[in-house]
């Protein structure tokens, strides 16, 4: 199979009887760009998919480290993927480190908020760890009250606590 770019145009010309439309037709083959395209296409979703590491840590705690950067397909994708291994694995605690993310916007304090509403309608508590300072402030001014977070310093401080 091969896929093409079909161009038509008019092409009006002078003739003895009269001007006479023709169309010309250019065809270009595209299936180079666009098997390109699919590759391209397949890698983000293979990125989207280990963007997502889940690690059972102990029985009933799960961790999902955070690194680089958190953009909204990446956090539809961890929305995705923490409530279908929520809903399997039963966890009691779920902790989210965020001490890997690089760029830190109201966009990703919102997005900590979602998470925490999603996972606790499952019974599991969302334990944030990694909170920076200007997250924390970001988060403070979308909500006056953000106390309903369960954070700490880092993984290893949650772990110690809740085993």
């Amino acid at each position: 199979m091969f896929w093409n770019e079909l161009s038509v145009a008019p092409l009006w010309i002078d003739e003895k009887e009269g001007k006479r439309l023709y169309f010309v037709g250019l065809q270009k083959d595209v299936t180079k760009e666009k098997e390109q395209q699919e590759l391209l296409e397949q890698s983000i979703d293979e990125v989207l998919n280990i963007s997502v590491p889940i690690v059972p840590v102990k029985d009933g705690i799960s961790v999902l480290p955070i690194i680089g950067t958190l953009t909204a397909p990446r956090f539809d994708k961890i929305i995705s993927t923490v409530s279908t291994y929520i809903s399997q694995s039963k966890d009691d605690y779920f902790i989210v480190d965020l001490s890997g993310l690089l760029e830190v916007d109201s966009f990703v304090a919102d997005a900590i908020f979602k998470l925490n509403d999603l996972i606790l309608m499952t019974g599991t508590e969302l334990i944030v760890t990694g909170i920076k300072p200007n997250l924390a402030m970001k988060m403070g001014e979308m909500r006056e009250d953000f106390r309903e977070l369960n954070t700490y310093m880092n993984v290893k401080s949650a772990l110690k606590k809740k085993t």
